[in-house]
């Protein structure tokens, strides 16, 4: 049989497992921090995607913006890692009123409570929504393919058509192309 005393050590105890659980459970991220990509992201400030629309530029990048939320907060699910245990806040760009362009801001390690738009998704729905024709490129972590490893992937991507808001010829490439190079 229990004795009260077990009964009043149970009622004292469970209380604190159970705050204790909740507060692991809320702080809990995607693994280890990696501390050159965030050195990287910091520093480097790279290119995920550049759009030269044949029209409408600064309504793309409107929409995009919209679809970001007011953090500009994204997660990266098609990557490999670390990519997809980061959150990247993005910034839009309209260069030239011509070129859309969204840059990382900063990446920090994702909490497991946390749930963010897929930035893949978010900007490809938002060329099929605009029907927007033109071209593009995406960084190669937004597309796969690339089996490149590592550094070696850096400034990677994809050149495209968009016609329509569909991908089309899509070709690696081991840089961006000249009119989506930025400072």
């Amino acid at each position: 049989m229990i004795s009260p005393y077990e009964i009043l050590a149970f009622m004292i105890v469970a209380p604190i497992i159970w705050v204790g659980v909740a507060i692991v459970r809320r702080f809990d991220t995607d693994g280890s921090p990696v501390e050159e990509f965030e050195a990287y992201c910091l520093r480097e400030r790279p290119v995920l995607f550049a759009l030269r629309p044949s029209e409408g530029a600064p309504e793309l990048a409107r929409a995009i913006e919209g679809k970001l939320g007011r953090e500009g907060r994204v997660e990266h699910r098609r990557g490999r890692f670390p990519w997809t245990r980061y959150v990247l806040r993005v910034r839009i760009d309209v260069l030239e009123s011509s070129i859309v362009i969204g840059r990382i801001e900063r990446a920090h390690l994702r909490r497991l409570v946390e749930s963010d738009p897929d930035l893949g998704e978010l900007v490809e729905g938002t060329l099929r929504e605009l029907a927007v024709s033109g071209s593009g490129w995406f960084h190669t972590e937004l597309h796969e393919g690339d089996e490149a490893r590592g550094l070696n992937r850096r400034g990677h991507g994809w050149a495209c058509d968009v016609d329509r808001g569909a991908l089309s010829n899509l070709a690696l490439t081991e840089t961006p192309p000249s009119w989506a190079r930025v400072a």
